[in-house]
């Protein structure tokens, strides 16, 4: 019985047994070889099996018989011409006789190929890592998407192997002038994948409006050999190989079709996304203000205004320019009308006090940036630089998405709810001395919903009065979306969070009702300035920093503290994703089930620790100004107003 690729089990012990090649069998008048593992346990076989099957190759094989890195390149270009024409042939059918299934023969397209490119990279083990999930994502795929492709990978593996016609691999072997052995096979597989995918990859071309008559083949070739040969080398057998390189850095492709001016593609990326309403506000300020950088910079150091003059090593040059900058850059309202020149030399005099740019502000403007390339090629038709991507400068997370930052236990928590803000303090102006004064205020509500509701900072920093809902159902609750003060992360961030019982017990109900009877829209108006657009958590987290400093974490972490207790309660993921607002892990738990019920919230939401309880509830009382409704004292509005 087989367990694996060349391995076999007689009764209890398990075989390696390969087939011998054609002038071995001859010779010795036998068909295969066998070798006893003197094992029963299937883990170690596996382990013993890759080295007898490498050394097998050595000794089965005439070196001179090998395949070369120009077959290897003549069958990348004999797949990949072959295949094209075929789903070319498909696509003019389906021009020809139009279907409302071309979005879906589309993204099924795409799938199938990104699914060959990694079989073709990571072989039978191929998966979809977290950033090549977080990338599509930020490039407009949605999870549907990569489910489509796990399904695709899967529908390929053939036990420990990848279900590929050999037959037609031999061919295309053949074809080549290589001999077809197990090594010619072995090496000549992730190429045969490569260009399948390659070919799949094309679909946004066949499917437009102007159909492709030719891939640019040098290009192609140049991708899936990662490096700058004449033709690919994407396993590491292959690139060990000391064959002749050739350098193509030099070469530009020569895309034909119509151009397109950075700023008028911009523009109308901007255009569309706002209309569509994918884009809201801060989004398009942020994008504009990438691609005005960006503009500037191409035209002040390579005299580039159109993005079909564009190549990789310009995108690299600018993604180098990102890295020199200083971490503050674009808070400043003059950064939009410096000269690159003086960005860099103010730069220099900051980096030494506040460091360089962050990791996750270069990744946001390396996704407006890819927006931007994949809207002029895909929308507009624009002739791009087929190199052209911005994926290979993105920085990487280093570590898993629990080992980011630490959880606070319940201890750490209740340490939080020990500080002045929470017991009295000195004045409302000061809430970090002890004393006898105590205002409810956001610093002491905002930081009870997140332990109690887990919900991200601002979610609850930029709740409406109106989010608030009492009068439908015996449970009162808490409705997070889009509103006038604040967007969301994405759409599983909209939903209904049951108020827990403790924080209705320390007055919250009480405190909505005297902030509505104000007239105030804002649930937490003391975190508002007018002269400010600078995030609502922002100024909680500046007000709360002494109490943060002094345990340890921050109002994240609080967030994390509440989904491990659940976790830790065995609360299944999927009403742990539903109340902390994350999507589900697949179709069937995205698309086909409803959320958790308000009740069904409140069964689990009751199992948390109580870290409040030495609180005790207070007459509802506001901060004076807050009451006055007056403009916040520390804003600068407040501060330019005349003196009475």
């Amino acid at each position: 019985m087989a367990r694996g690729p060349h391995l076999l089990r007689r009764g209890a012990v398990y075989y390696w047994q390969r087939r011998l090649p054609t002038h071995i069998a001859t010779r010795l008048r036998i068909s295969h070889v066998k070798v006893n593992l003197r094992t029963k346990d299937v883990a170690v076989a596996r382990r013993l099996v890759p080295p007898l099957d490498a050394r097998a190759m050595e000794v089965f094989v005439d070196k001179s018989a090998e395949i070369s890195r120009e077959q290897l390149g003549s069958l990348f270009k004999a797949v990949l011409v072959e295949h094209q024409q075929k789903l070319g042939l498909l696509a003019d059918l389906e021009r020809a006789n139009p279907t409302a299934e071309r979005a879906e023969l589309l993204e099924t397209e795409l799938a199938q190929g990104l699914a060959y490119r990694l079989l073709s990279e990571q072989g039978a083990n191929a998966h979809i890592h977290e950033e090549e999930q977080q990338r599509l994502l930020e490039e407009g795929r949605g999870a549907d998407f990569i489910v489509k492709v796990i399904e695709h990978i899967a529908r390929l593996h053939d036990g420990d192997e990848i279900k590929i016609s050999r037959q037609r691999l031999a061919r295309y072997i053949r074809d080549a002038g290589a001999e077809v052995n197990a090594i010619s096979l072995t090496r000549a597989q992730p190429v045969y994948l490569r260009a399948l995918g390659e070919a799949l990859l094309g679909a946004e071309q066949r499917y437009g409006n102007r159909p492709v008559s030719e891939l640019d083949f040098v290009t192609l070739m140049e991708e899936a050999r990662g490096g700058s040969s004449q033709t690919p080398a994407p396993t590491a057998a292959i690139a060990n190989n000391d064959l002749a390189t050739k350098d193509v850095a030099a070469v530009r492709p020569k895309p034909q079709g119509k151009a397109g001016g950075i700023a008028e593609v911009a523009m109308a990326l901007e255009s569309k996304r706002v209309q569509d309403g994918e884009w809201d506000k801060k989004t398009a300020r942020q994008a504009k203000f990438i691609f005005d950088l960006f503009g500037r910079y191409m035209a002040e150091e390579f005299g580039i205004a159109d993005l079909s003059s564009v190549h990789q090593d310009h995108l690299a040059d600018f993604d180098g320019f990102l890295r020199s900058l200083h971490m503050s850059f674009g808070k400043s309202p003059d950064d939009k009308k410096r000269s690159i020149a003086e960005i860099r030399i103010i730069a220099q005099d900051k980096i030494p006090e506040c460091g360089t740019l962050q990791g996750a502000t270069r990744n946001r403007h390396l996704t407006f940036l890819g927006q931007l390339l994949k809207y002029a090629r895909s929308g507009l038709g624009v002739a791009l630089d087929p190199e052209l991507s911005t994926t290979a400068f993105r920085a990487k997370k280093n570590k898993r998405g629990r080992d980011q930052r630490s959880i606070p236990d319940k201890a750490d928590v209740q340490r939080l709810f020990q500080r002045p803000v929470f017991i009295g303090y000195a004045h409302w102006d000061d809430i970090d001395t002890p004393g006898t004064e105590f205002f409810h205020r956001a610093e002491y509500y905002c930081t009870i919903l997140a332990a109690y509701e887990g919900a991200r900072r601002e979610e609850y920093c930029g709740l409406a009065v109106d989010d608030v809902i009492q009068d439908n159902g015996d449970i009162p609750y808490i409705h997070i979306a889009p509103n006038a003060f604040r967007r969301i992360k994405n759409l599983q961030s909209v939903r209904n969070l049951a108020l827990h019982p403790e924080i209705i017990r320390l007055g919250f109900l009480e405190y909505v009702e005297a902030i509505r009877a104000l007239g105030y829209q804002r649930l937490f108006p003391d975190l508002y300035s007018p002269s400010s657009r600078s995030l609502l958590g922002d100024r909680l987290y500046k007000q709360m920093l002494s109490s943060l400093r002094a345990v340890g974490f921050t109002p994240h972490q609080v967030r994390h503290f509440f989904g491990d207790e659940l976790k830790q309660n065995e609360v299944m993921k999927e009403f742990r994703a539903d109340l902390l607002g994350h999507g589900g892990d697949s179709e069937t738990t995205e698309r086909y089930c409803s959320p958790i019920s308000i009740a069904k919230q409140m069964e689990h939401l009751l199992k948390l620790p109580v870290v409040t309880a030495h609180l005790e509830p207070q007459p509802i009382r506001l901060v004076p100004w807050v009451e006055a409704k007056q403009v916040a004292p520390w804003s600068k509005a407040a501060k330019a107003a005349p003196r009475p």
